[in-house]
């Protein structure tokens, strides 16, 4: 008896991890380090109890779950319960058997969070549902074994006015059932029942459309996939009716009509796997900004899956959607994105360039420093910056991936060597030379001390730009471990010229932290 109630106690164990984790995907949407490391550590548990004991079958019940008849999960409430959640989409069983990967659980979690509108094993994924994953429903009998592509099912669908009243406008919404015959379940197959059972189902989507009723449209899209999911023979029949639904118009229509912002994360995150187009030529259409980010963290977990999708809509004449199809490649978190994230940065745009640059530290795969390289030497003065405060920043440091400190130092020499470098903004010029003084140190001091004495070619364009390269250079001289450089920024704290005054009362005040007991680093952007 010890042994089954440590099983027990270690199964509880396992179903509060997945809770935890549960909790985290709703509060946290789309890819993120946070759920990835509760995914990781729950699958080292699931998977410790699978290779002792052997699989995991939990009964659902409305707030609790079961496991060899004791309760291993239970709450109180119905909000934020994982067993109702579960229970709420029909589902009575689940069983986790040896085997189980980490991207299983993921989806596992979305569908929970969406009360698995989105069934196990969907077509739609290149890499298919939870493989290591089994429910059990409520209602078995709507597939029947028979001829090939014999199904029974029956679908309730809400609709206003249903076929038994005779389509009424008036009164309370009513359940509209209909019966499915055979549905074809190959080109040899096209004619007679199962057509028909295709047309039923059309006219049920369409007399939700003419009724504005997105809430029944979108409940005959789960049952369909439901169908789907449960019926391999029918797969290819089904997905073909699904994709009649799922067109750029019939979303257009359902995300202008549905007042529900919960049915519309269902509705769009259960047309992702048949309809990524779709989802794009949303997001380069759509005026709402909550709408444009919905949408991109949904097409970041099909990019997760399957890249080749998007490639083809980098060289689309609307910036701004290829801007947006830049930031869901960085949040899908697939390494191989990063090939693409480099094609985009030799867009046009200085948006999508800039774009470029926060994909690449969103990502974080290995060789991201790399890919930030060519955009350090941007002809965008906002690209140039923003480039370079990633590559010396210490959050994009994936092993094998981190280029030199020397390698950094000759791009910013580069730019510092530009004819139009003095007359850039001063923010700029004070970035490039303090990166300048901090990654080259001794070596940097001759070039930066010509520039705060002024020893160097003449400037066109008046006094003030020579102004601006003298203060610039003093934030390059507070990382110079030299006292020459020390007492050069003192005698500038006593200047006249504000400009130059301030700038060297900064950068002392950088040294002092820098070389006297506080953190290294840069100044972060203090603007003389």
């Amino acid at each position: 008896m010890r042994g089954e109630a440590d099983e027990i106690a270690v199964c509880r164990d396992v179903f509060e991890c997945l809770a935890n984790a549960f909790k985290t995907v709703k509060l946290y949407p789309g890819p993120n380090c946070v759920t990835r490391s509760l995914i990781r550590q729950l699958h080292e548990n699931l998977c410790c109890f699978l290779d002792e004991y052997g699989e995991i079958e939990a009964e659902v019940m409305q707030l609790r779950l079961m496991y060899k008849g004791l309760e291993v999960y239970g709450r109180t409430e119905k909000t934020g319960n994982m067993a109702f959640s579960l229970f709420a989409a029909g589902i009575r069983g689940v069983t986790f058997r040896r085997g189980l990967e980490e991207d299983e659980i993921e989806t596992f979690l979305e569908m929970l969070k969406r009360s698995a509108v989105l069934p196990p094993a969907s077509p739609g994924w290149r890499n298919p549902g939870p493989r290591h994953i089994d429910f059990s429903f409520l209602k078995r009998d709507f597939l029947l074994d028979g001829a090939p592509g014999a199904v029974v099912a029956r679908m309730g669908v809400i609709i206003r006015g249903s076929p038994e009243s005779g389509g009424a406008d008036e009164g309370p919404p009513e359940a509209g059932f209909f019966m499915a015959g055979d549905l074809p379940s190959g080109p040899g197959e096209d004619d007679g029942p199962g057509r028909s059972c295709a047309d039923g189902v059309l006219a049920l989507a369409r007399a939700a459309m003419q009724r504005d009723n997105a809430s029944g449209f979108l409940d005959l899209l789960k049952k369909l996939s439901l169908m789907a999911s449960q019926s391999g023979r029918m797969r290819t029949s089904i997905q073909a009716v699904i994709g009649r639904l799922v067109s750029f118009e019939a979303a257009k229509w359902f995300l202008e009509t549905s007042k529900k912002r919960e049915e519309v994360e269902d509705y769009l995150f259960l047309i992702s796997p048949h309809a990524a187009d779709t989802l794009i030529e949303l997001l380069g259409q759509s005026a709402d900004r909550r709408m444009r980010r919905l949408i991109c963290n949904v097409l970041a977990l099909v990019a997760s899956r399957r890249l080749e999708e998007f490639g083809g809509y980098l060289s689309d004449g609307r910036w701004y959607l290829v801007r947006n199809i830049v930031m869901v490649l960085g949040m899908s978190g697939n390494p191989a994105a990063l090939n693409l994230i480099e094609r985009a940065a030799g867009h046009p745009a200085p948006k999508v360039r800039r774009e470029c640059v926060r994909a690449v530290l969103a990502l974080g795969a290995e060789g991201s420093s790399r890919a930030l390289m060519a955009l350090v030497l941007d002809p965008d003065a906002a690209v140039r910056r923003s480039a370079l405060r990633a590559l010396l920043g210490t959050r994009l440091q994936p092993q094998g991936s981190v280029i030199s400190a020397a390698e950094i130092l000759l791009l910013v020499k580069k730019n510092i060597s530009a004819m139009d470098f003095p007359f850039r903004a001063f923010e700029e010029k004070r970035e490039f030379l303090e990166a300048f003084g901090f990654l080259g140190g001794q070596s940097a001091f001759p070039l930066l001390k010509n520039f705060f004495s002024g020893n160097f070619f003449s400037i066109r364009g008046g006094s003030i730009k020579w102004r601006e390269l003298r203060a610039a250079s003093a934030f390059g001289l507070a990382h110079v471990p030299l006292a020459e450089a020390d007492r050069m920024l003192k005698a500038g704290a006593r200047s006249r010229k504000r400009m130059l005054k301030t700038a060297c009362v900064l950068s002392l005040e950088l040294r002092q932290k820098r070389f006297f007991g506080g953190p290294d680093g840069l100044s972060g952007g203090q603007n003389a």
